[in-house]
């Protein structure tokens, strides 16, 4: 599966936590993301870097 992402909201690992945006995959778990981010921030680790996210069937 390839998700091409260019802001946070479409991100997979993008969650609403409390009525906060968080992120899965930031170097500090959970990172609360800012709202006036339109794209993702520079801490995002997906800005450089590709991930693989597989469907694990059983």
């Amino acid at each position: 599966m390839i998700f091409v992402v260019s802001k946070c909201n479409d991100c997979p690992f993008h969650q609403v936590i409390d009525g906060k945006r968080k992120c899965k995959v930031a170097s500090v778990v959970y990172q609360q993301i800012p709202d006036e981010e339109k794209k993702r921030p520079e801490w995002c680790p997906l800005r450089k870097e590709q991930m693989i996210v597989r469907d694990k069937k059983m």
